[in-house]
């Protein structure tokens, strides 16, 4: 149920303080007092989610109203301001599905966790371009078409059967070229991203020196995250993982056990290897991949998987240290090689 709806700068409406609103809402009032205007933000953000462009975080004309421009609906007095739009739901006493698309996940594995909804909060604010940038649109045809939406704020409250917690998304566009049509510019463009300390975990988790770039916006909601991070220590994570893990989880490619593994690794493998009286790593027919070395190690290591692994005392016991100095042998003689990958943080449109 919608509990607030939040308007200003829209139309009649300067400075309005939020609606308070129930499961039966009345308007009332004089000649052009608002009331049709209320009505028209809320079927302005359906119109633009279900007849609009997905690259369009809003639209002014199409089957439900026609308006015009931002220029049109932007109050009179409120000259070089933005347009604000927002609500807060409330999933209390919903009958329906409130199952949350807010995925997380718990104590370190890649299970999620079934959460409910219990509110939704968003405020849009939407600017000229030409005004955003500073910028005069040279041609007074194009400022028509020249709608940004600056900033969004959303934030979730969920619960688990023994658990509370909030989620939040600050996004914020802060660049762009001016003067240009709406049919000229870029499908899509990122915006800057502010995450919950949670979420941002979730994001990075297996990603090293993971940088978050920005959030892809679907109309005015977020719909992945690009996370950049180092390609080639992923990849060298995943062979150690493979190695050091007996049944590997569906994210470390079977291709892992073609890796071929240098002196200096095997070097490190046989010094643990003799402190254990047993048989060293030797090359035969062909260089030591990491197949070859998880076969060989097996015996001494015995039966793990990823997620008992993430939980043992082994971790910095000796078989933990080992696996450490591996790992670091491993990185320092690889360059790194950033890359980008898409993280489906946010299911809010299908």
């Amino acid at each position: 149920m919608i509990k607030r709806w939040y308007i200003e700068n829209f139309k009649s409406f300067r400075d309005a303080a939020p609606i308070e609103m129930s499961r039966i809402n009345v308007l009332a009032g004089a000649n052009s007092s608002g009331k049709s205007s209320i009505i028209q933000s809320i079927l302005l953000l359906k119109q633009t989610v279900q007849y609009g462009a997905r690259s369009r975080p809003i639209a002014f004309n199409g089957p439900l109203l026609r308006l015009g421009d931002f220029r049109d609906v932007r109050n009179r007095d409120a000259v070089g301001e933005p347009l604000i739009l927002g609500f807060d739901l409330d999933f209390s006493g919903f009958s329906g599905d409130q199952s949350a698309p807010w995925r997380r996940r718990s104590a370190g594995t890649f299970l999620n966790r079934h959460q409910t909804w219990d509110s939704l909060s968003l405020r849009l604010t939407y600017s000229h371009r030409g005004e955003l940038f500073e910028t005069n649109v040279p041609d007074p045809r194009l400022s028509k078409q020249s709608t940004d939406l600056s900033k969004v704020s959303l934030k979730v409250s969920m619960r688990t059967e023994s658990e509370s917690s909030d989620a939040f998304m600050q996004m914020e566009r802060l660049s762009g070229e001016t003067g240009v049509s709406e049919s000229q510019r870029p499908p899509f463009e990122l915006y800057k991203v502010i995450l919950d300390p949670e979420s941002t975990v979730e994001v990075s988790t297996d990603k090293p020196d993971a940088e978050i770039r920005g959030t892809l916006l679907w109309h005015f909601l977020p719909a992945w995250t690009a996370v950049s991070y180092n390609r080639a220590a992923k990849k060298i994570i995943d062979t150690i993982e493979f190695v050091f893990t007996e049944r590997s989880l569906l994210t470390i490619s079977p291709d892992m056990g073609e890796e071929r593994i240098s002196g200096d690794v095997i070097a490190v493998v046989n010094s643990w290897l003799l402190d254990r009286g047993a048989e060293t790593v030797t090359e035969g027919a062909g260089p030591i991949t990491a197949k070859h070395l998880k076969n060989h190690l097996k015996p001494y290591l015995g039966e793990r998987n990823l997620l008992n692994w993430q939980r043992s005392d082994d971790l910095t016991g000796d078989t933990g240290r080992f696996r450490q100095r591996l790992l670091n042998v491993m990185l320092k003689e690889t360059p790194p090689s950033f890359d980008s990958k898409r993280e489906f943080l946010r299911t809010f449109c299908s």
